[in-house]
């Protein structure tokens, strides 16, 4: 995998992150807007998705640099 691909995959990857973290915002902010969201929600109930997420590409970044080594 040469420096352009690999390049290339990250900027991917932070692209998809981006969306998904502007897509769960406006599905918190439309629930806190329409008073579905639970006032007593945890915070692990509101951020364990993205949370989740984020974890997932760090681990796939990680995979990818160990490839590049190979």
């Amino acid at each position: 995998m040469n420096k352009e691909q690999e390049r290339h995959i990250y900027v991917s990857v932070l692209i998809c992150l981006v969306i998904f973290l502007m897509l769960w915002g406006s599905f918190i902010l439309y629930r806190y807007a329409t008073d579905t969201l639970n006032p007593a929600a945890s915070w692990f109930e509101i951020w364990s998705t993205p949370l989740l997420v984020v974890v997932a590409i760090i681990y796939t970044v990680r995979n990818l640099r160990k490839m590049r080594k190979k």
